[in-house]
């Protein structure tokens, strides 16, 4: 075999490996539409220190882990009305927001919201539970629904500190 053919033969695996790749990067079931994943939440920043934001109000304390409401939170989100509005902590640093929602029409609008501002999904779950997953780099956000409670749940939060969180509750 000669150089040449040699060079060719490794530039067309090299292509279709790319190609390979590009193709799993473009089409993730799971992901964020390319500039759409959040880093925190209505001008919150993931792992800031959560004492800088004075509107929050203590709900729980336990542990390391800390839950508040802002004081004032609209609690729409595009034109859902939520029930409740809870940003976490860990060690103080900010980390998840968890939404509360009630009704199919709310949560239909919700779920629309998500869609057309973070990207399409794919729905998981059967029958009466519903989910969409979007797992990016710096953010996991997950929504879900029971038709036959008529009650849902937004989550998000920083996979670094969430990861973090785990890694020091084993210890």
């Amino acid at each position: 075999m000669t150089k040449k053919a040699i060079l060719v033969g490794l530039a067309i695996i090299l292509g279709a490996a790319s190609l390979g790749i590009c193709a799993q990067v473009l089409y993730n079931p799971y992901g964020f539409r390319p500039g759409a994943e959040p880093n925190g939440f209505r001008g919150m920043k993931w792992d800031t220190n959560i004492g800088i934001y004075k509107d929050l109000e203590p709900m729980e304390i336990s542990g390391m882990a800390a839950f508040y409401k802002k004081k004032g939170d609209p609690l729409w989100v595009g034109k859902a009305q939520v029930e409740s509005i809870l940003y976490g902590a860990w060690n103080g640093r900010f980390y998840l927001v968890q939404v509360k929602i009630v009704g199919s029409t709310n949560y239909r609008n919700l779920r629309d919201y998500c869609l057309a501002t973070y990207g399409e999904v794919e729905r998981l779950g059967t029958g009466e539970q519903q989910y969409y997953l979007w797992n990016g780099i710096i953010t996991r956000m997950i929504l879900d629904y029971n038709e036959l409670t008529k009650i849902g749940e937004w989550k998000f939060f920083s996979k670094k500190l969430q990861n973090r969180r785990f890694m020091e509750q084993e210890e």
